[in-house]
This record gives structure tokens, C-alpha cells and sequence, in this order.
């Protein structure tokens, strides 16, 4: 059964053609959400509701939709060599305090 539904987002209208018989399971799915909950609920947000649900439970989507937004965060790899860090002659340091977390309060 979907959760109580609400919402604020913004809509986009998109059209879709249906089989009878798909329509009439959802009139019965909504006929049923009204007797548990007592609202109305419309088709459209029935149907986007029955989708975002869909979505979020499919493992490969979930993981599809991880690696586009790890591309998407990656900065543009360039061909071009990178230039090597200079020695400054002075021994390297170890972590500040900063680095360790102490001295920050």
C-alpha cells in the first residue's frame, strides 16, 4: 500500500495511454487508498507515486543513478602531465593539530 501522499513539486504534464484493464486496477487501487485514508487520491499522483516507488526499490536503477552522479561530480580529466610537486628542501611534516581534530574548540 503507498504511504500517505503529499506534495509540493512542481508538475510537468505527460501523457500516457493505458489499457483499460491497467486503468480499472487503478481505480480500484484509489477507491482502496480512499477507504484506508479517507482522502481522494488523483490519478496523476497515483501514478507518479506507483513509479517513484518503483524506482527507488530497483537496486540496478539506484546504482545507475550513483555512477551518473559520480560522473557528473568528476572534474574533466585533462591529457595534459601534471607538474611534479618542487622539493623545497625542508623535511617533510607531519599532521598539524588542525589535522587531527585537537585544537579546534
Amino acid at each position: 500500500m503507498l504511504k500517505r501522499i503529499t506534495s509540493n513539486d512542481p508538475v510537468q504534464r505527460f501523457y500516457v495511454a493505458l489499457h483499460e484493464s491497467t486503468l480499472s486496477l487503478l481505480q480500484a487501487y484509489r477507491d482502496n487508498y480512499q477507504s484506508v485514508y479517507g482522502d481522494e487520491l488523483p490519478q496523476n499522483l497515483a501514478i507518479e507515486t506507483m513509479l517513484l516507488e518503483f524506482m527507488e526499490a530497483d537496486k540496478d536503477f539506484q546504482k545507475y543513478r550513483k555512477t551518473q552522479a559520480k560522473e557528473r561530480k568528476e572534474p574533466a580529466r585533462t591529457s595534459a602531465p601534471q607538474a611534479e610537486p618542487q622539493d623545497s628542501g625542508r623535511p617533510e611534516q607531519g599532521p598539524s593539530e588542525l589535522d587531527s581534530g585537537q585544537g579546534l574548540y
